[in-house]
């Protein structure tokens, strides 16, 4: 059966480099084998790594603290709710 390559969203150019470059350099040289999986499975097509806006990334507001304007952008991509908000 023939599958489908995973899309991978992500906000940082380097690691798309680093886990698309098969080349060992001086900042990649302590990696964990995970990243060699994903590098392995980029290689042979399976997962495909595509750099999105830092601004776009929706799963920031989940991670990190954002400026309000920006979370409430997001968070409003995402569709939720705020349940204390007076109706």
């Amino acid at each position: 059966m023939p599958l489908q390559a995973s899309v991978v969203f992500y906000d940082s150019k380097s690691a798309i480099q680093l886990a698309s470059n098969p080349t060992c350099n001086e900042r990649s040289k302590h990696i964990d084998i995970d990243c060699h999986f994903i590098r392995e499975h980029v290689q042979i097509g399976f997962i495909n790594l595509v750099q999105v806006k830092s601004q776009d990334q929706l799963a920031d507001p989940m991670a990190k603290a954002l400026h309000r304007p920006l979370f409430q952008s997001l968070i409003s991509k995402l569709g939720t709710l705020d349940i204390y908000l007076p109706t």
